[in-house]
């Protein structure tokens, strides 16, 4: 969600740069909002966290008009993404998570 400010390191993810614009802060704020594992913290509580939360769901890009990224991802769904597509007929709620059973 934040290339610019998240990379892999040794198979893991790290911070690589803190974000030098707005958007890039915006954008690290959606990932901390989003990671299911809640690893992405800040320094000192973000004032515009809401203002952030309030960006979801995201589209995906020009190439998938009325494809959005929900964000939220859960821990107990193993990280699954769900995504909405807006359609004329009913939107349409994708969640990719994985059933648990005991």
């Amino acid at each position: 969600m934040a290339p610019e400010v998240f990379k892999r390191v040794d198979g893991m993810s790290a911070v690589a740069a803190q974000p030098s614009s707005e958007e890039e802060r915006t954008k690290a704020l959606q990932a901390l909002l989003s990671c299911p594992t809640a690893s992405i913290h800040t320094d000192k509580p973000a004032k515009d966290i809401l203002q952030v939360q309030n960006t979801f769901p995201l589209p995906i890009n020009d190439d998938l008009p009325g494809v959005y990224l929900c964000g939220y991802h859960s821990e107990s769904s193993y990280g699954a993404t769900s995504y909405l597509i807006v359609h004329p007929e009913g939107n349409i709620m994708v969640d990719s998570s994985i059933e648990q059973f005991a």
